[in-house]
């Protein structure tokens, strides 16, 4: 369950950001469209760096002899933490260069969490990692539907409505390291 919530909690955030940060840009902002494209494909390119950074790091972690699960707990906890900050910097940021370099800051830690828990299908279940990856990912997607959903309705009814559009992902985010903390483990559980 620690697994799925936080897959979970990675998507909702990351799809509240794909849905909603190029609006911030353009209404919050005063970013038209078709400008300041390298600021805008930032955030998105760090992502991929930062995916791969969280694996390497724990892979090279692991094997030299760390605890498995004190490394998934370590990595999922500094990425969502470091996102819950920057997600709740976000929203003040008051021009495109600064709002590209916090909403990089927020994707990229996002990201470098799933060295943590995207993998840890692999150790509890390896056989079985297939499996209990759709059902993490159908959690995901869930998320996908509700998130860009719910902060459409804040933008609209909110008295601060882009404050409470990145404060809301962040406390999914903060759930799910709570739960990860506690139960998460990369002991293998079955065969």
């Amino acid at each position: 369950q620690a697994i799925i919530l936080n897959n979970f909690s990675f998507h909702y955030a990351l799809y509240i950001m794909m849905s909603w940060l190029p609006t911030f840009y353009e209404q919050k902002l005063g970013s038209s469209v078709g400008s300041n494209k390298l600021f805008k494909m930032m955030p998105y390119l760090i992502m991929g760096v930062f995916s791969n950074l969280g694996g390497v790091l724990a892979d090279f972690l692991i094997a030299s002899k760390a605890d498995p699960t004190r490394t998934r707990k370590g990595i999922n906890t500094a990425g969502f933490l470091s996102a819950v900050l920057s997600l709740w910097i976000l929203p003040y940021c008051t021009d495109i260069a600064t709002a590209s370099i916090v909403g990089s800051w927020a994707l990229g830690s996002l990201s470098f969490a799933r060295g943590g828990y995207s993998i840890n299908h692999m150790d509890i279940a390896p056989r079985y990692s297939g499996v209990l990856m759709g059902l993490s990912n159908t959690a995901g997607s869930l998320s996908g539907m509700i998130g860009p959903w719910l902060t459409g309705i804040l933008l609209e009814t909110s008295t601060d409505p882009w404050v409470d559009a990145f404060a809301y992902p962040s406390y999914v985010i903060l759930l799910g390291v709570v739960v990860y903390l506690r139960f998460a483990s990369a002991e293998q559980l079955f065969d």
